[in-house]
């Protein structure tokens, strides 16, 4: 309801008085220059005071931002078919998810300073809700370190899971919706998100995830029913995935068969197979989690759920006593990540320790 109050604003604006509201970036300082060109004082102010109150000034960042990182773009440079850059990005975005219970207790954003084009470093902070992370720029490494110390931003863009940004503000303006071509932003948005990837997952490295296991099991010796910390529940159910990724093709094949028989509903829901491109430093693929094909069957076969076929795409999880849950998936056999895996159980009333025992012993 926030996005539409505020999108509401946006759109009588773009279409009644746009042409009175000027706009510019400063691309040596990353902010926005607005000016109105009413005729009348009065109204010149009421619509300044409209533009700085919904930031109607930001509208130009994001494509700012893309067209100065793909200008520094190499020919060679993620320069893939579009379904492939869209299963990079998710990819990658998919990783950045499965590292946040890992890093996010002792995470620092002054750590993360990306230099993506010349003039433009970027930064990140976890965050919850629709999007992955928030980033914010600034024209050099001093500036942005000074902007997350004082908790301000002069650009700020919403991580989107599927690997795209959006304005944080107006988050309707997102890079599917620039003038710009989609191809040339999509190549843009992978030099940020492969930066981020690669910088969160050299903090990732130092985590040593057989030790956090090793320290659940030994709590659970003494309390034997004690529930996960969130990173405990996350290294465990890398695990446990790390273990699936082994069985044979034969047996995951008879899973999808099994628990997921539909196909998605459209073409655009297609997974697109891995890509055997290097991605440099982004560490594509380094991480394990379950997908949803062993997740059902664990849930059926050892704790005695039942799953059946939903509206469309839509899987509906239900164990007497707890919650249906409907699970809506748009690739054939998709990753779950723990904080999801964690919503699931949570709902159908399986605790989280009952969960890993069985997961364990499937």
């Amino acid at each position: 309801m926030a996005d539409l109050a505020d999108y509401i604003p946006w759109k009588v604006m773009k279409l009644n008085f746009s042409e009175l509201i000027e706009t510019q970036v400063d691309p040596d300082n990353l902010s926005s220059r607005v000016r109105s060109t009413a005729a009348k004082p009065d109204d010149r102010y009421y619509l300044l005071e409209l533009t700085k109150l919904y930031k109607w000034s930001q509208e130009g960042h994001l494509e700012f931002i893309l067209k100065r990182v793909a200008a520094e773009l190499k020919e060679d440079e993620f320069n893939l078919a579009e379904s492939e850059l869209r299963s990079i990005l998710e990819s990658m975005v998919s990783d950045i998810e499965e590292m946040r219970p890992f890093l996010l207790h002792n995470f620092k954003s002054e750590n993360i300073c990306l230099p993506v084009a010349p003039g433009v470093f970027m930064s990140f902070f976890f965050a919850v809700g629709h999007s992955a992370g928030l980033m914010i720029a600034a024209p050099d490494e001093k500036l942005l370190l000074s902007d997350i110390h004082r908790r301000k931003s002069r650009m700020s863009f919403d991580l989107l899971p599927d690997g795209t940004l959006s304005l944080n503000f107006l988050p309707w303006i997102s890079t599917k919706s620039l003038s710009m071509d989609i191809k040339t932003s999509l190549r843009a948005c992978a030099k940020i998100v492969s930066s981020l990837h690669a910088a969160l997952f050299a903090l990732y490295e130092k985590v040593d995830v057989a030790s956090i296991v090793k320290r659940y099991k030994l709590k659970t010796q003494a309390e034997e029913s004690l529930e996960p910390t969130d990173e405990e529940f996350a290294a465990i159910v890398q695990t446990i995935g790390q273990a699936e990724s082994r069985r044979s093709k034969e047996q995951l094949a008879e899973d999808l068969e099994q628990y997921l028989p539909l196909a998605p509903a459209d073409e655009s829901a297609q997974e697109v197979p891995d890509q055997t491109i290097d991605l440099a430093d982004t560490a594509k693929g380094r991480l394990q989690t379950l997908r949803l094909s062993s997740v059902l069957r664990i849930l059926q076969q050892n704790l005695s759920c039942e799953i059946r076929q939903g509206k469309g795409s839509e899987i509906v999880i239900f164990r007497p006593g707890g919650h249906h849950f409907r699970l809506g998936h748009h690739k054939r056999n998709p990753l779950v990540h723990a904080p999801i895996l964690k919503n699931i159980l949570k709902q159908v009333g399986i605790g989280l320790h009952e969960w890993l025992k069985a997961a364990e012993d499937s």
